[in-house]
Parts: structure tokens; C-alpha cells; sequence
């Protein structure tokens, strides 16, 4: 490590504060301007703010704290019609696996 120190982004929105406070006790990391790409973590409420097509493109590893589409399994309708395509395949009930939900 030798005194590196590792950046990094917090986006305000949904408990920001928290991770906000957290990451100010780590010494060997330092907070920097959201419209910097050169970070080792970044912290988003909502998935938009992350350019998924850009992270790791300086040569080093990007963490956020989103998956790229993860709608697909993250929303009611998304997991439903997911699962629904997945159990048809298989032969299987989707209720049989998912709640029923309104």
C-alpha cells in the first residue's frame, strides 16, 4: 500500500450521510468530486448516476454499489416475467417458486 490513497465518490440521496460518515474514518481514503472519474468507489441512490460502460476503463477496478441491469431482478414485473420464462423452461409452476403479489 505504501501511503496510497484510494478515492472516493458519495452521490447525496437515501442515507448518504451514512456512508458518508463511514468512509471518512477510513485514513487511506479520501473523498473526491462526483464528476471525477478516477476512483476507486462510488456510492449512487439510483443506478443512473453510474456509467456502467466506463468502469475499469483507466487501467484499475471501479467498485459502485449498483449491478448493471439489475431491474431484471430488482422490480416486481422484471422478476415476475423473468422467473415466469425460467419456470416455463423447466415445466414448473412460477407460484409454486413466487409469492403471489398485487
Amino acid at each position: 500500500m505504501g501511503g496510497e490513497l484510494y478515492k472516493w465518490i458519495c452521490n447525496g440521496g437515501n442515507n448518504h450521510e451514512v456512508v458518508k460518515r463511514v468512509m471518512e474514518t477510513r485514513p487511506s481514503w479520501t473523498q473526491i468530486k462526483s464528476s471525477q472519474t478516477l476512483y476507486q468507489f462510488k456510492w449512487a441512490p439510483i443506478s443512473r448516476q453510474i456509467k456502467f460502460d466506463f468502469l475499469c476503463k483507466h487501467g484499475q477496478r471501479n467498485l459502485v454499489n449498483h449491478f448493471e441491469n439489475h431491474a431484471l431482478i430488482s422490480t416486481k414485473d422484471q422478476i415476475f416475467y423473468n422467473m415466469a420464462k425460467f419456470c416455463e423452461n423447466l415445466h414448473q409452476d412460477v407460484f409454486k417458486t413466487l409469492p403471489l403479489t398485487f
